[in-house]
């Protein structure tokens, strides 16, 4: 391993001063190489306040190597040549150091931390030159800032002061805080949607007004928040000053017609149109593309009720989630007055139909339990398929993947054919919902029918499975969403003569985990799942994500036989003269994102799960056990080359043995953006899976509380990344350093005896791996 270590520092020190850093750094000028902020305030974070900075240096490849500056250097200055061409325009020119930016830079720093209640602090910046490099420090004192003594409500319309009081504990404002001019500002958004919430439809925050008095020559400030009355032109250009006014919504109109162009005319009360009436809203229409039944479920604006901001902007989600609609306008006017005391809006809802059928024919890159594979497919999918926004959606699908090595992906590799349907309803088809839950929670119910047949090296199976899911995201948080499972049936064929005579006899008759695990079988099972997502991740700000799920099988089933008396074949129930599997299986991650800068970023994260077999079954069936490493787990190892626990495979592929009930990971992950669509990512992974029985046929392998400090794998590496937007290719290099499964100092894999071959893993797959 020394010698590899060797050959890989002396070709990084090559490319390294292949190339002076300061090559087209102009004469008499200096090349921006660092950048610090020191500051006594503890609230921000130095990369935030260097999002206020005018210059910053090129960024750099793990905070030390200016990755994408190399690659411009690396050019040369005949611009006729190509490779010099493509070497400028994927890297990154110099940033040479500008004084007046700096300059700059203070006055920004000093503006953001006025605003942020330090009124009297300081910013002084300084430059060190060396070696025609500048490194520039901006120092950052903040002196004693101002804090809000007490707030005010000066709101002369009674109606308008007694709403915003009542809301007062929502309030981004309190005593105490610092006079943060962003929250203030913030606060003046948060009035504005209040007050359109409850029928203001005039009303912007411009009407919102904050008078500050720090008059008493202390760090305190009094606020007082003020709304100003409304302002209209009068005659002969007067302007005329009166309470703000309550909407509410008198009627709604649908129009739905085929084009853009042609909703002018069907506003024209001369064009001739057809027209509905569904419950008491109005329908005109010269394609009636979508049940108006569904209409009136995603429309969340009331006739009868004050005009609302929200209620407009869900109805406006909603309709777009149903992806029936390729253009979708809301409009209000106001009905003419009836009398001075009743303000009232017209609603007008416009949409055209999409394209709803579409065709696609794909050639894909797999990535199935870190297996790499390839695979193609056809799709069909109608989005509109009853006019209620069903989703219809028929795959068929051919793939091939490599077992454990993309080495073998001719050789040592699994065939999948298979096909599904599914159809897709926009609602929660389930008795006892609440209305109003199924009108504010984004839901969809799916059936779905699914066959694949599989053939492996030595045995082959068939596997057919119905399913009824219902998927929504909840209430009041549209980043978190909901699985439900609540029927999920499959049968595993396994034909007699598909399995080779070597496998059986190597494992099935030798082993009692496996032989249960190769029998026709059926799983019936309902299953539970969440995932959460923090908004702030979506900012590029420090955030995680997290998901966990429950799932159990054959309980029905156990629980029908054991009623009927049903007698047991070999210990356990059957139906049909098949097994059904009986279990419950736990998983859950989480992930936390912690951005150092806008090109550098760790990602941590950790996974666990746990399968418990019982009642009618002794072992997990097959398809529903752990395995290790792979692209997504430790990656120092192939995919179900590790564990569990120390067994040790004696150097034989052996990739039936190596499973397990349960499985822990944990890792840790620096991604830096470099040039062009490339990223580079360094690893450090650890864990393993265990059973809960020990097994003869996996010695070590079943999990002891005792032992689990001399069984967690731990491995590091590095990884390429292609990042194309829509997806990312990764080709990750995993390196072995400790295995569980070798005895004593020879478990740590820096010794002598390490072998490129055995000790380290590619892998390439698409996306993240968490």
């Amino acid at each position: 391993m020394s010698r590899v270590i060797r050959y890989i520092s002396l070709l990084i020190i090559v490319l390294l001063s292949a190339c002076s850093a300061t090559k087209y750094v102009p004469e008499n000028k200096y090349l921006l190489d660092n950048v610090r902020i020191k500051s006594d305030i503890k609230n921000f974070k130095s990369t935030e306040l260097k999002t206020f900075l005018r210059q910053t240096p090129n960024s750099k490849m793990f905070d030390l190597i200016s990755f994408n500056l190399g690659i411009y250097n690396l050019s040369g200055n005949n611009t006729d040549v190509w490779i010099n061409r493509f070497l400028k325009r994927i890297g990154n020119p110099p940033i040479i150091f500008d004084s007046t930016l700096t300059e700059r830079s203070e006055v920004e720093l000093q503006r953001f931390f006025k605003n942020k209640g330090f009124e009297n602090a300081q910013v002084e910046s300084s430059v060190v030159f060396n070696k025609r490099k500048a490194k520039v420090t901006y120092n950052i004192i903040s002196n004693n800032p101002y804090v809000i003594n007490t707030i005010e409500y000066r709101i002369q319309d009674p109606i308008i002061k007694d709403l915003i009081e009542k809301d007062s504990s929502s309030s981004l404002i309190r005593k105490g805080n610092l006079f943060d001019v962003d929250v203030l500002d913030n606060e003046r958004v948060r009035i504005t949607r209040l007050l359109r919430n409850n029928g203001y439809y005039y009303f912007n925050k411009e009407y919102v007004r904050f008078l500050a008095d720090s008059s008493l020559n202390t760090n305190s400030v009094d606020v007082i928040i003020r709304i100003r009355k409304m302002e209209r032109t009068g005659k002969r250009n007067t302007v005329l000053r009166s309470n703000h006014e309550v909407f509410s919504i008198n009627s709604i109109t649908y129009i739905l017609v085929n084009d853009v162009l042609d909703i002018n005319g069907y506003t024209n009360q001369k064009t001739k149109k057809d027209t509905l009436f569904y419950k008491d809203k109005r329908i005109i229409y010269n394609n009636l593309f979508i049940n108006p039944s569904i209409l009136d479920d995603n429309t969340f604006i009331t006739i009868g009720d004050n005009y609302s901001e929200y209620d407009t902007e869900k109805t406006y989600r909603r309709i777009n989630n149903l992806h029936v609609s390729q253009f979708l306008r809301i409009d209000f006017s106001e009905t003419p007055l009836l009398s001075d005391s009743i303000r009232k809006l017209d609603c007008t809802i416009l949409l055209t139909p999409s394209n709803n059928q579409s065709f696609a024919i794909e050639a894909e890159g797999t990535n199935s339990a870190g297996d790499f594979g390839i695979a193609g497919k056809f799709g069909y999918t109608h989005r509109n398929a009853f006019t209620g926004g069903e989703k219809f959606g028929l795959q068929l699908r051919a793939s091939n993947e490599a077992i454990g090595s993309i080495r073998n992906i001719l050789s040592y590799s699994a065939w999948e054919i298979g096909g599904e349907t599914t159809l897709q309803f926009p609602r929660l088809m389930f008795p006892f919902v609440d209305r109003d839950f199924q009108r504010n929670s984004n839901a969809n119910t799916e059936f779905n029918l699914n066959y694949s047949y599989q053939t492996r090296p030595d045995f082959a199976r068939t596997i057919a499975g119905i399913g009824l899911k219902y998927r929504w995201d909840s209430y009041r948080q549209s980043n978190m969403f909901h699985t439900l499972d609540f029927l999920d049936l499959s049968y595993v064929y396994l034909p007699p003569y598909s399995i080779s005579d070597e496998f059986r006899n190597k494992y099935l008759n030798s082993s009692t985990l496996l032989k249960y695990s190769y029998e026709d079988h059926l799983i019936l099972r309902t299953g539970y799942s969440f995932s959460y997502t923090s908004k702030l991740l979506q900012q590029r700000r420090n955030g995680f994500s997290a998901k966990a799920g429950i799932e159990t099988a054959g309980n029905s089933f156990y629980g029908i036989a054991s009623l009927l008396k049903t007698p047991k074949q070999e210990n356990s129930y059957v139906i049909g003269n098949i097994k059904f599997s009986q279990y419950i299986k736990l998983d859950g991650e989480y992930s936390y994102t912690q951005f150092l800068d806008p090109s550098n970023r760790i990602v941590y994260h950790i996974a666990m799960g746990i399968g418990i077999p019982y009642g009618n079954s002794s072992i997990l069936p097959f398809e529903k056990r752990y395995y290790g490493g792979g692209a997504n787990s430790v990656r120092g190892w192939q995919v179900r080359t590790l564990g569990p626990g120390s067994y040790n495979n004696n150097g034989i592929t052996d990739y039936m043995s190596q499973s397990g009930d349960m499985r822990a990971d944990f890792n840790i992950e620096y991604r830096t953006k470099l040039v062009w669509l490339l990223e580079l990512g360094a690893f450090i992974d650890a864990g393993n899976v265990w059973t809960l029985l020990p097994y003869g046929e996996q010695v070590g392998g079943n999990f002891d509380i005792n032992n689990i400090y001399k069984e967690i794998a731990l491995g590091y590496g590095i990884g390429i990344r292609f990042d194309f937007s829509y997806f990312l290719l990764r080709l990750d290099w995993g390196i072995k350093a400790y295995d569980p499964s070798k005895i004593g100092s020879d478990a740590w894999r820096f010794s002598s005896n390490w072998n490129i071959m055995k000790d380290t893993a590619l892998h390439f797959a698409v996306g993240y791996p968490f």
